[in-house]
């Protein structure tokens, strides 16, 4: 499993810090690709963004930038022609 962040916006631009675990699929428990979990939600300046009390929409579009940003990181990887 790897570690990395993303950015990403909520609320008509509230800019979001993501850290979030790049988790391999887990065919034997019907999980049939890999995902992505959210570990830590910060602001820019680093600091928890738990005052925002992040809805659960909210959290939805948080996860699927997520996916998508380990998803182009993946894509970035096999593209590469020295891999």
């Amino acid at each position: 499993m790897s570690t990395y962040d993303c950015e990403t916006t909520i609320r008509g631009g509230f800019p979001l810090i993501v850290t979030y675990n790049a988790c391999p699929a887990e065919r034997d428990v019907g999980i049939m690709s890999a995902y992505a979990e959210v570990d830590e939600i910060l602001t820019p300046a680093g600091k928890s963004a738990d005052f925002l009390k992040i809805t659960d929409n909210e959290m939805r579009e948080i996860e699927e930038a997520c996916d998508e940003d380990m998803n182009a990181r993946a894509n970035d990887y096999y593209d590469d022609e020295r891999y």
